[in-house]
């Protein structure tokens, strides 16, 4: 299943829940954070733990208390441990307090933050347990020298919980940040670790289980695993055949944008789509029977010929990719908007909605980058909508009653209040003609799967998952659409294996 998100003030609610509700002291959540956090050292470093020199960064709070049970449990399994604090020993109280003397119990080298400012040292591991999730603001004074330093050094960095200097909330960083190659999140993942620029920030991210039920979780947001995908996609039984595999329209391109509409349909087709009808302007006809062997041209010249068109029997219908901003856009959409079959609106298609104020159906899909979701939030920036995907792409969702997919780093997905993070996906996809695929896989994959959200779900996350992969040849600047299209066999095949 979905995996939970948390924002910081959720997590601190599932932790009061934990310990009052359900008996599990504080204590035992901080030892088996950081517990959770030295074995995944371990067995990220393996043998050459032993030949190591380790150095954990603390704050007073909950989070060096966790960074102070790793050491604990660290301790003589490296060649060399330092724990460095980052304000005086008499600042730490509570649990924090309780391990720092277990530490210094323990013979743990334990320092000022001052020795390793003016020591030329390098370590071979860095650990950051200086702030928690509930860091809001700018790195300053000491805070920003130790984590300037560490990053201007070479060797592993790993984050506990979350990266100092990000906002656990929205993942904003003022001024600078741990960059970390690991991050270990505890229980759940955090907001802002899935958010840019915390994201990057982040590195990879590991989830520790400490023992926090879930059903005690309150959170409409969720990552999205491979699994969830896996079961969404249908099973092939052998007995399919074309009108079982579904009947998609898309109507997109026009005499200056042939890619979108050859992207669009093609994308359809190799989605699993059993027949793709693409309806083009007349002129570029000839054109798009060219570009694509393996879909139906249908041509029209005015609204009349398209109102024939819209009469044939589909599942789904694309709309938008390529069309133009222009009146007969508007005209083309408000005929779409008759038709029963749910519909994925993508490009000038939602430039169109916009301009008619209409409302869809939660059958309906829309997929707006910010720069088109602020035609349908009228008086909101791109940068504001970018700022806050979670906000803007709950909004969006309940003002068009559709399942809406805010295009981007990270890409989000919501249905009502529901929030869902895709977890694939990279910069190479910046380029144009990206989400003309996009929308031709969901048009691909709605007639079998039959649903708009997990239809939604599973074609941003193949989407992603096609640029992903090739990154096993191809580089960031060189991942185009064409290849994207092309890998999506690789990409079916890695959810399914």
């Amino acid at each position: 299943m979905a995996i939970k998100v948390l924002t910081p003030e959720e997590m601190r609610r599932a932790d009061r829940k934990a310990i009052e509700e359900h008996g599990i002291p504080s204590l035992t959540l901080m030892e088996r954070a950081g517990s959770g956090l030295a074995f995944f050292l371990e067995e990220l470093y393996g043998e050459r733990l032993k030949s190591a020199k380790v150095a954990i960064f603390c704050g007073k709070g909950n989070n060096g208390g966790d960074g102070l049970v790793s050491a604990i449990h660290l301790h003589k399994k490296a060649k060399e441990l330092n724990v460095f604090l980052l304000c005086d020993e008499t600042e730490f109280s509570g649990d924090s307090q309780h391990q720092l003397k277990r530490a210094l119990d323990k013979g743990i080298q334990v320092k000022s933050f001052k020795e390793f400012l003016k020591e030329n040292q390098d370590f071979d591991i860095y650990i950051d347990a200086i702030f928690g999730t509930g860091f809001r603001g700018k790195l300053e004074n000491q805070y920003l020298e130790v984590i300037e330093k560490i990053n201007s050094q070479n060797g592993l960095k790993i984050a506990c919980d979350i990266p100092s200097g990000v906002n656990g909330e929205t993942g904003d960083v003022e001024n600078t940040a741990f960059k970390a190659d690991y991050t270990v999140t505890f229980a759940f993942p955090k907001t802002g670790l899935l958010l840019y620029p915390g994201k990057y920030y982040a590195g990879k991210i590991k989830i520790i289980d400490i023992g926090i039920p879930e059903n005690i979780v309150d959170s409409n947001k969720f990552l999205l695993e491979r699994e969830d995908i896996k079961n969404f996609l249908p099973e092939y039984r052998g007995d399919e055949h074309k009108g079982v595999c579904g009947k998609v329209l898309v109507v997109s391109g026009s005499k200056e944008f042939t890619g979108a509409a050859f992207f669009a349909a093609e994308a359809s087709i190799y989605s699993g789509a059993g027949l793709v009808y693409l309806a083009v302007p007349e002129e570029i006809r000839p054109v798009m029977q060219t570009k694509c062997n393996e879909v139906i041209i249908r041509s029209y010249t005015g609204i009349e010929e398209f109102k024939q068109i819209c009469k044939g029997d589909y599942d789904v219908i694309a709309f938008g990719p390529g069309l133009g901003r222009n009146q007969n856009t508007i005209l083309l959409l408000q005929e779409i908007l008759k038709l029963k079959a749910p519909k994925v609106i993508d490009a000038d298609g939602i430039w169109a909605l916009a301009q008619l104020n209409a409302e869809l159906t939660p059958a309906d899909i829309v997929t707006p980058h910010p720069g088109e979701a602020s035609f349908l939030l009228k008086g909101t920036s791109p940068t504001e909508i970018n700022r806050n995907r979670i906000k803007y792409v709950q909004e969006l969702s309940l003002k068009l009653k559709a399942t809406v997919i805010l295009k981007g780093a990270p890409t989000v997905v919501a249905l009502k209040n529901s929030v869902f993070f895709n977890s694939t996906g990279n910069p190479g996809m910046a380029v144009g003609g990206m989400g003309d695929v996009l929308t031709g896989i969901l048009a691909g994959l709605y007639p079998r799967i039959k649903d708009s959200l997990k239809t939604a779900l599973s074609g941003v996350f193949l989407h992603g998952l096609s640029a992903d992969l090739l990154l096993e040849q191809d580089t960031f600047e060189t991942i185009t659409p064409t290849k994207v299209l092309n890998n999506l066999n690789l990409a079916f095949r890695k959810v399914r294996s």
